[in-house]
């Protein structure tokens, strides 16, 4: 009777919602029980997402990636959308770390990317490999910035500037009390990690300022978990990293330092 009642957008949505109540109580009974409301609510907008694109083949080629507004109202007036953030290269001294994730509920596998450029656009290193036994969106953040900042330590060992659109990694890592969730320990890795460094700091930015650490998911396959390119990067992303090279959009490397604005602060670690 209640899904008669409700529309069929409403009515997908209420059994996509007791599905993954179901999928959390299983969890907690013979699994970890760790999942998060926050993964969970991110879950299901992608996989509604999902099932959205595929029911409009139509527009698969249009949206590969599925990237677009599962619903569309049409009386709701949009308003216009500010300037495009993209990435920006790090002040003059400096390399800036750009990482990203994807995560399977279901598998509880995920996968990190990491590149790492300097003011002048220059790829110093990417990388990327498979996750295992992460619980949530949040852990598998983490993660691939733990691995960023592992392996700029190693390789590169400059200057740093860590960039991730995650608020709540971000939230996380500035925060004075003392954190108490489930991947507490990934946290204090990366800030004692960060001490390997001359100095490492972290920055929030928005999706479209991330895309070649986005673009490399691709290159995550099951036959190869671990991948660490120096001075070298996948064609995958060749031309978007020529395009974001400050030669090429003429940013340079002392404004860029502010391009972030008040809404984006660098912040240090906290031990």
């Amino acid at each position: 009777m209640l899904l008669g009642a409700v529309s069929e957008k409403t009515g997908a949505q209420i059994l996509l919602l007791l599905w993954r109540a179901w999928h959390l109580r299983n969890d907690i009974i013979h699994g970890k029980g760790t999942c998060s409301v926050v993964g969970s609510a991110r879950f299901l907008i992608s996989y509604l997402e999902s099932l959205h694109i595929a029911g409009n083949p139509t527009q698969t080629a249009t949206y590969q990636k599925g990237k677009r507004k599962v619903y569309e109202d049409p009386s709701i007036s949009q308003s216009p959308r500010g300037p495009v953030q993209q990435w920006a290269p790090p002040p003059s001294g400096w390399v800036k770390i750009n990482t990203n994730e994807s995560f399977c509920a279901v598998f509880g596998r995920a996968s990190a990317r990491i590149i790492v450029r300097d003011d002048k656009g220059l790829v110093l290193l990417s990388a990327w490999r498979l996750l295992r036994g992460c619980a949530s969106v949040e852990e598998a953040e983490g993660e691939a910035c733990l691995e960023g900042v592992h392996q700029t330590a190693e390789w590169v060992r400059r200057l740093a500037r860590v960039e991730s659109d995650c608020v709540a990694l971000l939230g996380a890592l500035q925060a004075k009390a003392p954190n108490r969730s489930s991947w507490a320990g990934i946290l204090q890795d990366i800030c004692a990690a960060a001490r390997l460094l001359p100095e490492c700091k972290f920055e929030s930015i928005k999706r479209e300022a991330n895309q070649a650490a986005h673009l490399l998911a691709q290159l995550v396959k099951r036959r190869v978990e671990f991948v660490v390119k120096r001075f070298d990067y996948p064609d995958c992303i060749k031309e978007l990293v020529e395009r974001e090279a400050p030669s090429r959009n003429g940013a340079s490397s002392t404004s860029s330092s502010n391009a972030l604005g008040p809404s984006a602060p660098c912040i240090d670690p906290v031990s």
